[in-house]
């Protein structure tokens, strides 16, 4: 009798101890940080895109866009706006009020594949990024939601940049890339709180255009770009360098077209 109690008790303690492990296992997988949130993809395609009519949309005051609590800001000639252009590149630079609306629709239209298109595989929607910072404004900013940082973006020029790093500006105003060494890059810099406030912590830089070996490379498919070296941002500001810089600033027009901006948890 003691025997079997024995036998009972050991095979018991056999099957406890064989559960054991199994139980700990889902507690610990539920209290993982960051577990029960899922990573968030911006691909803009929900939000309405601006009205090609209104030129770049850049001359008019532009109030940000918000999607998924994350805010990008607005401004006056600078800021982020969700396009859905398609219209191929042109010389046009700053000149909505000269050249009509399809001039300045290129300033606003990704120029994937080779050629104008829309947003990352195939979709309608992408956001349009015009930098001021170079004419001594703020950068424009991403606010991201709590809880979240930066994984990865995707970007290409838009139509106007792309042309205008390869062909003289009819306007006299922005030089192509002709010489060695010369570069047109955008930087993504992440901050540890909103408004590109406290601590910065980390940048990605990505190059648009560069020329190297008697050889233009100009960017026009949307290409991967990984912001983990941003770390924990809060937010982040994007501004731009050329080789092209004259007293007023950057030349080059200082655009880039941004796609399914992808989001993770941070570890609690």
């Amino acid at each position: 009798m003691t025997f079997a109690c024995d036998r009972r008790a050991t095979a018991f303690h056999v099957v406890h101890r064989a559960a054991v492990p199994a139980v700990w296992l889902l507690l610990a997988v539920s209290l993982m940080p960051g577990a029960s949130a899922n990573p968030i993809v911006l691909d803009f395609e929900t939000v309405s895109p601006r009205n090609t009519s209104l030129g770049a949309d850049f001359w008019v005051r532009n109030p940000g866009v918000e999607t998924q609590g994350t805010t990008f800001s607005g401004g006056d000639f600078f800021g982020f706006v969700v396009s859905a252009s398609t219209i191929t590149g042109t010389g046009g630079y700053f000149y909505s009020q000269e050249f009509g609306s399809s001039s300045a629709a290129a300033e606003i239209s990704a120029e994937s594949n080779g050629g104008a298109g829309g947003g990352v595989g195939g979709s309608y929607h992408f956001a349009v990024v015009s930098d001021a910072a170079v004419f001594g404004f703020d950068p424009s900013v991403i606010n991201l939601p709590a809880g979240y940082r930066p994984a990865s973006v995707f970007a290409t020029n838009v139509a106007t940049t792309a042309w205008l790093l390869a062909n003289d500006d009819p306007n006299g105003f922005a030089q192509p890339m002709s010489q060695n060494g010369q570069q047109f890059s955008v930087t993504f810099r992440g901050w540890s709180l909103p408004g590109r406030s406290g601590t910065l912590l980390g940048s990605a830089t990505f190059v648009l255009g560069s020329y190297s070996g008697g050889v233009r490379s100009i960017v026009t498919d949307w290409t991967l770009i990984d912001l983990a070296s941003l770390g924990e941002a809060a937010s982040i500001d994007l501004t731009f360098a050329s080789y092209d810089v004259g007293e007023f600033g950057i030349n080059t027009p200082t655009y880039v077209a941004l796609d399914n901006l992808s989001l993770v948890a941070v570890p609690e």
